[in-house]
Order: structure tokens, then C-alpha cells, then sequence
């Protein structure tokens, strides 16, 4: 899929819109010197005119001028600890800006912009190619796509079309990100561990309470989930919050999950453990530790090997990298005094 990443120039009333292939994974390693560097670093890639499907975007920043407002996503390492350790730098060295992360992903910076977020919506479905009728004949046409042999058997007649997102929900194991989904019913709460992302997991819809109740229970998870899901099935009400982007699936909701009402929780975890514990226990991020991985992160994507040194002494950058190394360092030493 890549790592491609947009960036969105607001200045004097009018936007523009960047491209980069290669820059989305690694996107707040160069916004963490501030403004200044973000605004070149964003000036610096490929001119382009329409914004890629979400799908396809790793990672995108608005750098608005005018309002002095940074509007971000990225992978950040699928680590919710490296991703507050970032946001509260970023907090420091934009001083004066308005540091916000975008929950719904590239949606958010286009609506920011003023144009239609169903433009780069994901597709909830793809359709079978013509002629292909099982399972066998779609491996053999499109090797990487891969389909749960208990939904779809050998030899068994395929949809039209099939979702984009997997067929069947799957149980995380430690150590791997997790969507962390409590289920509330009868004045019991139990909670169970499941792969993201979690717009995927909220996709496969009320169904999915059968699912987790064949599974065992967990009653607290090791460590920090990536995203969580409290699911209220007396009330039929839910809450959400990710550390990552939701891709517009709450405007889905009604449609996914009929009769049930969501509420977007953000990156409030918080929230998550007081409708569920004591009953279902997880810790939330560590900044100091997050702080630890940034600060290793940040210098070795400045400094890399010899050959990006050279590069940098060739372009008579070395100086200015130093300077925006060492205030990064500083303002990262501070959030952990």
C-alpha cells in the first residue's frame, strides 16, 4: 500500500495540496521542530490537485497559516504511548497553534478545506471480477486477498461482491495493537481483545455480539489498547474511542447497527474504563515511556546513516537539522522532568 501522505497548505485565504509517496509513515518526525520546518517540510513535496482515497493515505497534515492550526494523522507506530508523547511535544514546539489530531482521518482535513469528505470515503465493498465464480478462481486472480474458508468454502458461489474490510472478526493476541470491545448486558460486563482496525470491527455490526460470546472473556488486558469499543446491549447504546482514525464509519452507524446510538469518545480511553471497570481493566498510555521511543525515533530519523549525513552537508542543512534537534530534545527532556 505504501506510505503516502498528503499535506494541505492554508495561507492568505487559499489552500494547496501536496503528495508525497514516501513521507506518511514518519509524518510527525518532521513537524516536531515546529512551524517553521513543518510549513517547508510540506513545501517541499509534489504539487498535486486532487486528494487519494483515504485507504490509501498512511498518514496527512494541515498546516493552516491563517488560523495557526495543525490538523494531523499518522501510524505513530501503532504505539498510543509514542502517539501522546508526540502530541505534547508538538504542543511545545507549536506554541501558539492549535495542535489537533484528526479522528477521521484525511476526511477531516478535507472537510477543514471545505470540500466533500464522501469524495475520498473508502469503498465498503469490492465487486468480484467477472467470471470468477469460487474462492480457487479469486486466489488465483488476486493472490493477496484473503477469505475465511468458514464463510466462504471451497467451491461455494461467491457474492457479487465482497467487503473490503475482513469477513470475520479476529481475536488479538498479546503484544499485537488491539481493539479493546466491552459488552455490557444484564448488569455484566465483559471484555474481549480483537485485531483493529476499528472502523472494521464496528463494521461487521450487531452480528458481532455472537461472535464475542462464543469467545473467552478477558477481565484486563497487559497493555494499552490502540482503540476501544464499549457496547451497551441493554440500552443499545455505544461509545468509541481510537488513537488511530475511525475512516468515516459513524456516518455508517444507522446503517451498520440498526436502533443503536454511537457516541465518538475521541482518544478518551478514560471514558472507556469508567462504563467498564471494575469488571474489565486496561492501562492507558505511558508518556514517559512514549517520550523515551520518541526521542530515539526522532534522532535517528535526523541523523539516519552516512549517506543521509553526506546529504545534508551537501545541502548545507546540517546546521538547521542540529538547531531543530537539539529544541525538539529539549522540549522532550521537559515533558519528562
Amino acid at each position: 500500500m505504501g506510505d503516502r501522505a498528503h499535506f494541505v497548505i492554508k495561507w492568505h485565504g487559499s489552500w494547496s495540496l501536496r503528495y508525497s509517496p514516501w513521507a506518511g509513515y514518519d509524518l510527525e518526525l518532521e513537524l516536531l521542530p515546529g512551524p517553521a520546518a513543518g510549513l517547508a517540510h510540506a513545501e517541499r513535496q509534489r504539487a498535486d490537485t486532487t486528494f487519494m482515497n483515504e485507504i490509501l493515505c498512511t498518514g496527512a497534515a494541515l498546516v493552516d497559516v491563517d488560523e495557526q492550526r495543525l490538523l494531523w494523522f499518522s501510524p505513530c507506530r501503532a504505539d498510543p504511548s509514542y502517539r501522546w508523547a508526540a502530541l505534547r511535544v508538538l504542543a511545545t514546539t507549536w506554541a501558539g497553534w492549535r495542535v489537533e489530531w484528526a479522528y477521521d482521518g484525511l476526511a477531516d482535513l478535507v472537510r477543514a478545506v471545505g470540500e466533500d469528505p464522501a469524495g475520498v470515503a473508502a469503498p465498503r465493498s469490492m465487486p468480484v471480477p467477472p467470471g470468477v465464480r469460487t474462492p480457487e478462481e479469486l486466489a488465483a486472480r488476486m493472490p493477496m486477498l484473503w477469505l475465511d474458508p468458514a464463510v466462504h468454502p471451497p467451491g461455494s458461489p461467491l457474492p457479487a461482491s465482497l467487503p473490503t474490510w475482513p469477513d470475520t472478526l479476529r481475536r488479538a493476541a498479546p503484544g499485537e495493537p488491539v481493539c479493546l470491545v466491552t459488552v455490557a448486558r444484564a448488569g455484566t460486563v465483559r471484555g474481549y481483545p480483537v485485531s483493529p482496525p476499528v472502523d472494521a470491527v464496528i463494521g461487521h455490526g450487531p452480528a458481532s455480539l455472537d461472535t464475542y460470546a462464543a469467545w473467552e472473556p478477558v477481565p484486563a488486558w497487559p497493555d494499552a489498547p490502540t482503540a476501544g469499543i464499549h457496547l451497551d446491549a441493554d440500552t443499545r447504546t455505544a461509545g468509541v474511542w481510537t488513537t488511530r482514525d475511525l475512516a468515516q464509519v459513524l456516518p455508517d452507524a444507522p446503517r451498520l447497527w440498526p436502533g443503536w446510538r454511537w457516541e465518538p469518545w475521541q482518544d478518551r480511553h478514560a471514558e472507556h474504563l469508567r462504563r467498564c471497570a471494575p469488571a474489565v481493566t486496561f492501562p492507558g498510555p505511558s508518556l514517559r515511556t512514549g517520550l523515551l521511543t520518541l526521542a530515539a525515533a526522532f534522532h535517528e530519523h535526523r541523523h539516519g546513516g552516512p549517506a543521509t549525513r553526506g546529504i545534508s552537508a551537501l545541502l548545507g542543512l546540517t546546521a538547521s537539522v542540529m538547531l531543530d534537534e537539539r529544541a525538539v530534545l529539549r522540549a522532550i527532556d521537559d515533558l519528562r522532568a
